[in-house]
């Protein structure tokens, strides 16, 4: 039977029921007057309940929608819905992710193409579930990871405005990847030494430069190619960039070994980029593509992976196909940051605040993290290179 509660610090009654799976759940009445909050919790329990045909249950929930705001529930599709928040993140994300965005509700529409045309609210749990353990036949873990994650925004954009009351996505789970979809996971292995040593040595000036970089600050290749002089400021010891994956503005101090490298360069202007070269790529083409092919060349050149074959045509596989996961890649030198930061005993929360994190939630809690701190454990990095 539904009950009421309250808790100390809100003026509001909280409804406690009971689903038709016999979970209980709680849900906020924003009602002051117990009386009117109890007939509200009667209609959530009735809403969920056993016996509540889908059809009524919106009824219910539409009524209650109206009642609490005076406005009409939105009857929006699922279809309309992942247009209208593609359309949203025009101008919020850059290209590459905009590009992820595209191809994950494409994914979504094929997996759901009997209920895009039907409203949003009927696609639930079990739907996405299905979709997970079949994509795991022929998709990459972290794939599915990162497509799940696209979704859930999305349909918790569907909660905040007001078009669901649940996020079908929450708490669906692939096995050994985190909920932000794995990307800040361990890789599969790190560059030893000698493998370090062995790429300085075959890189050019300016791929020798962008390694150094990145493996000193954490930074990702696109961050790294777009990088300009401005962006540093030696005299303080500082490097600050907008990162082109969160949109979010990242402080990291140059290490030492990172500074005298600097000193080596030829200094331009405010604005033009450290690594001309990379820049120039970046901005013609928009996205890392050509700059992380020119990596594998350089780790194949290296004996670190198997050469890579130009005349080899595509598999034809598309969005459904499982890719090649090679082991080493221009990202694994943000995890050997990562690695360096801690071998140094620099705390966890300092190297959070360090690299930067694609979560908002962990980037939020670590948002207070000091310079000094982050200063300490910069200095304490050891070269990598000569």
């Amino acid at each position: 039977m539904a009950s009421l509660w309250r808790h100390p610090k809100s003026k509001f009654w909280t409804a406690c029921f009971v689903d038709a799976s016999g979970r209980r759940r709680k849900r906020s009445t924003k009602e002051t007057d117990r009386k009117a909050a109890m007939k509200r919790a009667v209609a959530f329990e009735s809403a969920w309940g056993r016996q509540t045909a889908a059809k009524q249950a919106r009824k219910v929930m539409t009524d209650l929608y109206r009642d609490i705001t005076g406005e009409a529930l939105a009857n929006i599709t699922l279809s309309e819905h992942c247009d209208a928040w593609l359309e949203t993140k025009r101008g919020e994300v850059s290209v590459a992710t905009l590009k992820f965005y595209e191809n994950s509700i494409v994914k979504l529409k094929a997996a759901l193409a009997e209920k895009l045309d039907k409203p949003l609210d009927v696609v639930t749990k079990a739907d996405l579930v299905a979709w997970r353990n079949k994509a795991l036949k022929t998709l990459a873990p972290g794939t599915v990871s990162h497509d799940l994650r696209a979704w859930r925004m999305l349909f918790q954009a569907a909660v905040d405005d007001g078009l669901v009351f649940e996020n079908p996505v929450d708490n669906i789970k692939v096995k050994g990847r985190d909920e932000r979809g794995g990307e800040e996971g361990a890789p599969k292995r790190l560059f030893t030494p000698v493998e370090l040593q062995s790429l300085l040595l075959a890189a050019t000036p300016e791929w020798k430069s962008m390694i150094l970089f990145a493996a000193y600050s954490g930074l990702r290749l696109g961050d790294v190619a777009a990088l300009t002089w401005g962006s540093l400021d030696e005299e303080k010891g500082w490097m600050t960039v907008r990162t082109r994956k969160t949109g979010k503005t990242v402080r990291v101090p140059i290490a030492g070994p990172l500074a005298a490298h600097i000193k080596k360069l030829k200094r331009g202007e405010h604005a033009e980029p450290v690594h001309p070269q990379a820049a120039g790529i970046m901005g013609k083409i928009g996205r890392t593509g050509p700059l992380s092919n020119q990596f594998a060349e350089l780790l194949a050149k290296c004996g670190l992976r198997a050469p890579i074959d130009k005349n080899k045509r595509s598999t034809g596989k598309g969005l459904s196909g499982k890719r090649t996961i090679n082991e080493l890649s221009f990202h694994t030198l943000r995890h050997l940051t990562v690695s360096l930061l801690k071998d140094a005993g620099a705390p966890e929360s300092v190297v959070k605040a360090i690299v930067g994190h694609s979560s908002q939630a962990i980037s939020d809690h670590y948002t207070h993290t000091g310079d000094d701190a982050m200063r300490d454990a910069i200095a304490n990095l050891q070269p990598i290179g000569r």
